[in-house]
């Protein structure tokens, strides 16, 4: 009650205050507590001319009755108008990739947008490189998906299989443990990364627990597991690799020391190297950066045969049988223009003006060579808020 009541209010009032005319963006997210109530969260981001630096705080944390669009908006604006703040000093949104959010219609950024027409919006990278991961996946077999979820069930019920697993590892590896098998999140699909990595390190030694479980104790899902292994290792070290690039990158837009002029550039790179994995080089010589937003690669693609899968890849590859080999490489092939698909549809929409934005850089900006900013500056509508265009330059 003392932190509701008189900490709370305190604190607002004082960040209110701190903001007063100045703009500022927010994150929203919705979200179901335990009981059931949805609730809207809100962060707020600002210069703080107080202690001289960018803050990201709490906000709010509104309840929610109807989860559609009309309804998010005009909750947010009410608190804006209740506060104080001015809903016109909005210069920025971030949201997650829901369609309520950023559907081109009657979604949140939508509405926003009628009012505040050089409102910059930003998805969440991090939900949308899960969401590419697990459309691309699709593709991959079903079995894949089993492998990795019940290795991990097979031991976390029964301390007596971990501790045979151990007894078994230590003799195969010397007096060394065994790395757990990390549990699947439905919600963060890029977690498989590690728990597929952690099979792979142990592949012998599991399959080998598999077999004796399948012949000595008749265990079905053991057997299960087991045939699943035998042709499957190919999959697993393809899938771990490309998983490896997309979670390095996640991490990166997740992490708090890093230059945020940057990432949308390693965004972008990751797609073009996609790119320069599955199409014909000659087509991609034609075009500059700016055009591979929009190029329908899909008809440009190379022969399956041509798509080079990684060296861990090659190496496995020889093992298989010629037809099972050019099933493998399809279906990773499909993967990959899968994964670029998805990327090239949800990479942010003004990620061309995030790019100039890197050249408010300190190191660029007080270069000899003056970039242009142009594009920044023609985005801007409201100079009430931004100031005078030519200052601004200056």
């Amino acid at each position: 009650m003392l932190i509701k009541n008189v900490l709370g209010p305190s604190m607002l009032d004082d960040l209110i205050e701190e903001i007063g005319n100045c703009p500022y963006s927010i994150i929203i997210d919705e979200s179901t507590d335990p009981s059931t109530q949805k609730v809207l969260c809100i962060i707020v981001r600002f210069f703080s001319f107080k202690t001289r630096q960018t803050v990201t705080t709490f906000y709010r944390l509104l309840k929610l009755i109807e989860c559609d669009a009309k309804t998010v908006c005009d909750l947010i604006t009410d608190a804006l108008k209740k506060d104080g703040l001015k809903v016109e000093n909005m210069i920025g949104i971030g949201v997650d990739g829901a369609n309520v959010m950023v559907g081109r219609h009657n979604s949140v950024t939508a509405i926003l947008k009628r009012e505040l027409p050089d409102l910059v919006i930003v998805k969440c990278v991090s939900h949308s490189l899960h969401l590419c991961a697990e459309k691309a996946t699709e593709l991959l077999p079903r079995q894949l998906e089993f492998l990795v979820r019940e290795a991990h069930n097979w031991f976390s019920y029964s301390p007596k299989r971990l501790e045979y697993y151990r007894a078994l590892y230590e003799i195969m590896n010397g007096n060394k443990d065994p790395k757990k098998i990390q549990a699947l999140s439905g919600t963060r699909w890029l977690a498989r990364y590690q728990a597929i990595q952690t099979i792979l390190e142990q592949w012998e030694e599991l399959k080998l627990l598999f077999s004796i479980a399948k012949s000595e104790d008749k265990c079905y899902m053991a057997e299960q597991l087991y045939d699943i292994m035998r042709p499957f290792k190919a999959f697993l070290i393809f899938l771990k690799n490309e998983l490896k690039t997309v979670t390095q990158l996640n991490l990166l837009f997740q992490s708090d020391n890093v230059e945020p002029t940057k990432l949308f550039e390693d965004l972008f790179l990751m797609y073009k190297n996609l790119l320069k994995r599955i199409v014909v080089p000659s087509q991609l010589e034609k075009l500059v950066d700016s055009e591979l937003m929009d190029f329908s690669f899909q008809e440009h693609l190379m022969h399956t045969s041509s798509v080079y899968l990684g060296y861990d890849f090659q190496i496995i590859s020889q093992e298989l049988e010629a037809n099972d080999l050019l099933d493998v490489r399809e279906r990773c092939k499909n993967f990959l223009c899968c994964l670029a698909e998805q990327i090239q549809k949800r990479l942010p929409d003004n990620l061309s003006m995030l790019k100039v934005i890197a050249n408010l850089h300190p190191k660029v900006a007080t270069s000899q060579v003056k970039p242009d900013i142009k594009p920044v500056l023609n985005h801007i509508q409201r100079t009430d808020i931004y100031g005078n265009k030519n200052d601004i330059e200056s």
